[in-house]
């Protein structure tokens, strides 16, 4: 019998023997995973890490872990941060103490002061501010609402009352109340107080200022040679009080019409010249401010011509008799213009003060209702002698 021949049987492949079944931990820390993805994508990063945090994917901190959570960013505490630089926001008085005493001072938008303290009482705070001037000597300290501060710069020049200058200035004048009107002003500094500074007044002598200006204005304007200015000339006898010379200067400048035109030009308002009658004509502090203020800057005239007015007034200001002496005066002049109406007297005192060992400034300080000339002068020479004292250390 034939041998049979077994051809030997390939061996069949065995299926690879599956690995070890997935832990249940390894599964859900994939869901986990795939969940904290979808947090990521649909509410941020921050929410993202917090879901993580409560699936115990990982541990942040917090949340009944052991690792303290991180220390908070610092927040600014204003209240803690004294003192400190801050400006008024709304025009403000300064009182003594918190809701009590007499207005020391009123600040107005924009005032930069320092804030040093705060008080809460009878459901009201206050802030204690303190605040300088033009020298050393000015400014102040008292309270005012918290809400009367803010922390940024408006950008607006210092501007406040008498009292905002020097509280003992501001209180020696209160008690004329509206018989006194006052306006100062530090044209290197910008710091403007004032007291009833837009109340008309007569003019009188302190028309004859504005006539002089217009005069060479004028010459300016129409390329001719300025007004000669000796002894004897036509503006010298202007300056030092001559009224005849006074109202022809009025009448070749075109009467009040005239001067209204050179008060436009120059941008000068408050001032209301009378038809034929140049004594008359009226004004207020603040346009009597206006227009010194562009002579001290040199913004009206040539130099030149600034230059020859200006030495008429001084000179002026020195043959009538000021309120200040020359020391005190410097290089400036006061032009003293008095008044009387039914029985009332009244000065009115305005020019541009230089002294070498103090700030320059432009004033123009009025008093009404007094009841002699005499009077009134001392007044005004009572309120020059106190303001030379708030000034006389820069």
């Amino acid at each position: 019998m034939a041998e049979q021949q077994h051809t030997p049987m390939l061996a069949q492949e065995r299926p690879a023997a599956p690995g070890p079944p997935a832990s249940p931990r390894s599964r859900a820390w994939w869901s986990a995973a795939l969940l904290i993805f979808c947090a990521f994508a649909v509410l941020g990063a921050v929410p993202a890490v917090l879901s993580g945090d409560l699936l115990g994917v990982w541990r942040l901190g917090g949340f009944g872990s052991a690792v303290p959570p991180p220390a908070p960013t610092a927040t600014p505490a204003p209240d803690l941060a004294l003192p400190r630089q801050a400006w008024i926001a709304v025009a403000a008085h300064v009182l003594p103490q918190p809701g009590n005493g007499a207005s020391l001072a009123l600040l107005e938008p924009g005032f930069p002061v320092t804030l040093t303290a705060h008080h809460h009482g009878n459901g009201a705070s206050w802030s204690r501010i303190q605040w300088g001037g033009p020298t050393s000597n000015a400014g102040g300290t008292g309270w005012v609402p918290d809400g009367a501060l803010v922390g940024y710069d408006s950008g607006a020049r210092p501007l406040g009352d008498l009292g905002a200058l020097s509280p003992a200035l501001g209180g020696a004048v209160a008690g004329y109340k509206g018989n006194f009107a006052a306006a100062v002003y530090f044209p290197d500094t910008g710091q403007l107080y004032r007291a009833n500074a837009d109340q008309p007044v007569t003019l009188g002598d302190a028309f004859r200022p504005i006539l002089l200006a217009a005069a060479f204005a004028a010459a300016e304007r129409q390329h001719v040679a300025a007004p000669t200015t000796n002894a004897t000339s036509l503006v010298a006898r202007v300056a030092t009080g001559d009224a005849v010379a006074t109202a022809t200067l009025y009448e070749q400048l075109g009467d009040a019409p005239g001067t209204i035109r050179f008060l436009a030009t120059a941008g000068i308002t408050g001032i209301a010249p009378a038809p034929l009658d140049w004594a008359a004509s009226r004004g207020t502090p603040t346009a009597l401010l206006q227009l010194y203020t562009l002579l001290a800057t040199g913004s009206l005239l040539n130099d030149a011509d600034r230059a020859s007015m200006l030495a008429l007034l001084a000179h002026a200001s020195a043959a009538t008799g000021s309120l200040l002496d020359a020391q005190t005066l410097g290089g400036g002049f006061l032009v003293n213009a008095p008044t009387t109406t039914g029985g009332s007297a009244a000065l009115l005192v305005s020019g541009i003060v230089a002294p070498s060992g103090g700030p320059r400034y432009v004033v123009a300080v009025t008093i009404t209702g007094q009841s002699s000339p005499t009077a009134a002068r001392e007044a005004l020479a009572a309120f020059f002698q106190r303001l030379t004292a708030v000034l006389a250390h820069a």
